[in-house]
């Protein structure tokens, strides 16, 4: 039993569990712009940090749906021997959506299409956010996760016919995997939580319980202000505390009720709203 949960950890690049790049209203389908913007402080100084993702005009925000094709791909990657070099052999799109549980109709053969080209053409502008390890630094550049893809039937850049899909990472994310610039997800865990909220939390206070349990001498809690975790997920503010409580609860007691969290309080403090995560076992 427990070779096979190992076998269901995968390793995901850091800054794409810390910053918000997928929407998580599946319904919407029109072009916007997340942006996330907050200040940190280095070696002593206070920095502004920047985090925009620009879609693309005909192709949209990337969604919930693209999530799980990016999530498809980290999997086949988490495979592959180290260092990782492109393109990445992805599968017939036939066993990719039976892999995603989804229809083998026609409309999902275009949803996984068009998500492809969708992350393509979907550009990240970091200013002194996002960490490139390789480097040791934090950079300010406009890239993306991914440069291109080649379909079935498609000629490859040797002249071959391509036998089935292969994308092609972008820099940015191929070193800092080759880096080791990683953190592990369970995915049966992460499977089960099945709301795109509790699944974005728990990326998210992933990252800050892995720093948190470094340092023997913090507290045993991380606190968000309201505002900031919007904005990470990224979700629409609330302004009254009731709905604020209504918009995370059902993931809060998801996250609590599977050990993920042992608690978590929502503080209205000096008229901003705080939420407390308390690390589970």
């Amino acid at each position: 039993m427990k070779n096979k949960e190992n076998k269901e950890v995968i390793r995901n690049e850091v800054n794409i569990l810390k910053y918000p790049l997928f929407s998580l209203n599946e319904r919407k389908r029109k072009t916007e712009e997340i942006k996330f913007s907050s200040r940190t402080s280095r070696n002593g100084e206070i920095i502004e940090i920047h985090w925009n993702v620009y879609p693309h005009s005909k192709y949209g925000t990337p969604t919930v749906f693209d999530k799980k094709i990016f999530m498809f791909i980290i999997e086949k990657i988490e495979n592959l021997p180290k260092p990782i070099s492109n393109p990445i052999a992805l599968g017939s799109t036939y066993s990719i959506l039976k892999n995603l549980n989804l229809n083998l109709n026609v409309r999902n053969y275009q949803r996984f299409a068009n998500s492809i080209k969708r992350m393509i053409s979907t550009k990240i502008e970091s200013v002194e956010s996002f960490y490139s390890k390789s480097e040791k630094t934090w950079i300010n550049d406009f890239f993306g996760l991914f440069d291109r893809a080649i379909f079935k039937g498609e000629q490859m850049p040797d002249g071959t016919v391509a036998d089935q899909t292969y994308i092609y990472l972008g820099s940015r994310l191929i070193d800092n995997i080759n880096a080791n610039y990683i953190k592990p997800l369970d995915m049966n865990y992460y499977n089960m939580l099945k709301k795109p909220m509790a699944t974005r939390l728990y990326e998210i206070l992933g990252v800050k319980f892995f720093a948190l349990f470094q340092n023997e001498k913090s507290s045993r809690s991380i606190k968000f202000s309201y505002e900031l975790l919007c904005d990470l997920m990224p979700v629409t503010k609330q302004k009254q505390i009731s709905l604020i409580k209504q918009q995370f609860l059902p993931s809060l007691e998801k996250l609590k009720s599977t050990g993920f969290l042992s608690n978590f309080k929502i503080e209205n403090e000096n008229e901003k709203v705080y939420i407390y995560f308390y690390p589970g076992p």
